[in-house]
């Protein structure tokens, strides 16, 4: 018996060959991706070795809001940030201009910003049993609002003085003074709760005003951070206040 060979075989065939081959170019492709996106990450985190986020189940909530006047708001991340050399947490703070004009302050050390002043283990998001020392919310004295005015005017004569526009924020860390990483990994509570504390003298050049927390509401500067714990890298960084 001969066996006849279809009419259509070499293009068959042809067509499989050129399926393969995309399929190939299709793996290699994708696989090039990911190359680019792992030295990408490899070279953000080489950038910053030293700090890295505590992150866990708050990490997709916006920053909690702990103090507000008409010329600027505080904001503070829902989670943590290490230093892996030397062990030390670190809250992330923001500072926006929410007037119509420039504002100024200064930050020369953490009495003259907002500041972790405690934190607590929590099942809920906020604090059962409050004991806690606040400072005291009096606005500075005439010599440092006349530094204040004058530094408005000439900020290049101190470059721990900020000035911001409206509509832009200045972020800082601050060290926590307390508290181990290894400690809150292993903690079985729901939240840990961090407690700012802290007042600010703004000026724009004419006068001072305070941006002062609400001394009868001591659940507004509570920040609760979700459990899970964990400690991917952090790929920004931004000034440091001890």
């Amino acid at each position: 018996m001969m066996f006849h060979k279809p009419s259509n075989f070499p293009a068959a065939v042809s067509a499989e060959t050129d399926d393969n081959v995309r399929m190939l170019f299709a793996n290699i492709n994708r696989l090039f991706v990911m190359l680019i996106l792992f030295a990408s990450a490899s070279l953000a985190y080489a950038a910053n070795p030293t700090a890295t986020a505590v992150k866990g189940a708050s990490d997709q909530e916006p920053p909690k809001e702990v103090c507000r006047s008409s010329w600027a708001k505080v904001t503070v991340d829902r989670k943590l940030y290490l230093d892996r050399k030397t062990g030390t947490l670190y809250a992330h703070v923001y500072i926006a201009n929410i007037c119509d004009h420039p504002i100024g302050f200064d930050f020369t050390n953490r009495m003259n910003v907002f500041y972790p002043n405690q934190w607590c283990e929590s099942n809920t998001p906020n604090r059962q049993l409050i004991d806690e020392i606040r400072r005291n919310q009096n606005p500075p004295d005439e010599k440092t609002k006349q530094s204040l005015l004058t530094r408005m005017h000439d900020p290049s004569s101190n470059d721990t003085f900020v000035i911001l526009d409206p509509g832009k924020q200045y972020t800082y860390f601050i060290d926590l003074n307390s508290g181990k990483p290894e400690l809150l990994q292993k903690s079985k509570y729901a939240y840990l709760i961090l407690v700012m504390d802290g007042n600010m003298a703004l000026t724009d050049g004419k006068t001072i005003q305070m941006l002062n927390r609400d001394p009868h509401d001591m659940v507004k500067t509570e920040v609760p951070i979700k459990a899970p714990i964990l400690f991917p890298p952090m790929r920004y960084a931004a000034h440091i206040i001890k």
